[in-house]
């Protein structure tokens, strides 16, 4: 039985899984693998770490952090064929895998890692709200709460790496679970920005009550999920996507095979 394998890749780190049947024979991971976030020398290093090892495979699909443009498709395809040796390859936006993954009855997912984006999928199409890699950060994404931390820490956040910014967001939420006022704050203003993504985005699907799944590192922290839900409202009902999305990349892939 050939394998399958499954990237997941955000603006922060790669992570790749190849399945044969249920087992599991690569883990691997690798640095940022959005392509607008690095030099092609350093993307293609990223992902060749995180293939290191790995079997070759029937069919491979990449859902990457950039992949929503032709232009960053075409980079990520560039990137990842002479790494996958004449694999099917499917090179899709991030929230694929989220979307793939999300339970059952989900009108729209919200991730929030180190960029931010609100999606739907309608028949073969996406449907995309904000995700547009905004001067400053997308609204609740780790970098712009990373900013937050740092700016309370005293630290200049202007000239860092965007990954060593986000990476500074779990100070942030952390302190919101404990209940620290300036944390709480800083985490309320931000989401209350991506939920008017979110109602923005139901208003466009014609869902103004909507089943509402989030995914993403922000979203480990239960803090950023409930500050979500008490700002959007009843109409909405907010869940965690409890499956990780590499395996929605995988479940891409075996599909790819089908």
């Amino acid at each position: 039985m050939e394998s399958v394998i499954g990237i997941d890749a955000g603006g922060s780190r790669i992570r790749a899984i190849a399945v044969r049947g249920d087992a599991v024979v690569h883990e691997g991971s690798g640095g940022p693998g959005n392509p607008y976030a690095v030099s092609a020398r350093e993307l293609a290093a990223h992902y060749s770490t995180a293939l290191a090892g790995c079997p070759r495979s029937r069919a491979v699909a990449l859902c990457a952090a950039g992949a929503g443009s032709s232009g960053g498709r075409e980079r990520l395809r560039r990137t990842l064929a002479p790494l996958v040796h004449g694999a099917s390859l499917a090179v899709l936006p991030d929230y694929a895998a989220a979307w793939s993954v999300a339970p059952s009855g989900t009108d729209v997912v919200v991730i929030a890692g180190t960029g931010s984006v609100v999606a739907s999928r309608a028949e073969e199409e996406y449907v995309v709200t904000g995700g547009a890699g905004v001067a400053g950060g997308d609204p609740g994404s780790a970098v712009r709460l990373g900013r937050a931390a740092l700016a309370q820490a005293g630290v200049e956040a202007r000239g860092m790496p965007a990954v060593r910014v986000a990476e500074r967001a779990v100070d942030l939420t952390g302190a919101a679970g404990n209940g620290e006022a300036w944390a709480v704050e800083a985490l309320r203003a931000e989401i209350a920005v991506l939920a008017d993504d979110v109602r923005l985005h139901a208003a466009r699907i014609g869902r103004r009550r909507s089943k509402v799944a989030v995914s993403g590192g922000v979203f480990s922290s239960p803090a950023a999920i409930a500050e979500l839900a008490a700002a959007l409202g009843a109409p909405f009902d907010v869940v965690r996507v409890e499956t990780d999305p590499v395996l929605g990349a995988v479940r891409i892939a075996r599909e790819l095979t089908a």
